[in-house]
């Protein structure tokens, strides 16, 4: 899984792309990657920040009830 550092580091990548970017769909495509990156970034922070407040699951399945469309 990625760290905030290496998301911050795609960002800035995207930002030096950015910088060299002509046309208007480059240029969004790259400002829509850097925002999401810087997201991804604040993400991860605010999860290991918060690490210890987060509702932790005691195991390791998933239990999923399906009802049928018949069953009322």
């Amino acid at each position: 899984m990625a760290t905030a550092k290496q998301f911050r580091a795609q960002a800035a990548e995207s930002a030096e792309s950015l910088k060299h970017a002509v046309v208007p769909s480059e240029v969004r495509e790259f400002q829509r990657s850097m925002a999401s990156f810087e997201a991804l970034a604040d993400n991860e922070d605010w999860l290991a920040n918060n690490f210890d407040k987060i509702v932790h699951s005691t195991s390791n399945t998933v239990v999923c009830q399906q009802k049928s469309f018949s069953e009322k």
